[in-house]
């Protein structure tokens, strides 16, 4: 019985350990991703601010961001 219970204790933390290594680097290519969306976003923002950009422009970029 011991034998079955460390088989299975070891499958589950393999299991549990292949999540981890997938799910991490998903998770900080995600974040990094929306750190430079958030940036670009600001950018726009203050371009528009400015009058460098037209209300059109501004939109186009903002939808080209969000897709």
């Amino acid at each position: 019985m011991d034998d079955i219970g460390g088989m299975l204790f070891g499958l589950v933390a393999c299991a549990i350990i292949a999540m981890v290594m997938i799910w991490v680097p998903y998770a900080l290519i995600n974040l990094l991703r929306q750190k430079r969306s958030g940036k670009a976003h600001e950018i726009a923002a203050e371009r528009y601010a400015r009058g460098e950009l037209s209300e059109n422009e501004y939109r186009q970029i903002r939808s080209n961001l969000e897709s």
